[in-house]
């Protein structure tokens, strides 16, 4: 939709490399909407994974906050802007 109103977009994908702590994540969530079932850790493990056939930014979230996740991403997305300072 972005590219039909001629508006910017990037491709984001996140990820946490670390298994322990992506598992330790996963498995402390905390539901704050009613009725969604969250899935298990076996679950998302299960889970296939596609890759992505085209040009995307990858955030690694393992051991950032979600402060210095989105200060990587503000980085990256600067320079996908062209902006090098």
């Amino acid at each position: 939709m972005a590219q039909s109103l001629f508006v910017p977009f990037a491709e984001i994908e996140v990820v946490c490399s670390d298994k322990q702590e992506h598992a330790r994540r996963i498995v402390s969530r905390v539901v704050n909407i009613p009725g969604l079932a969250l899935p298990t850790w076996s679950e998302v493990e299960a889970r296939p994974y596609e890759g992505w056939d085209r040009p995307h930014i990858v955030i690694d979230t393992a051991h950032k906050t979600v402060s210095e996740s989105l200060a990587a991403l503000r980085h990256m997305l600067s320079y996908e802007d062209g902006d090098t300072s």
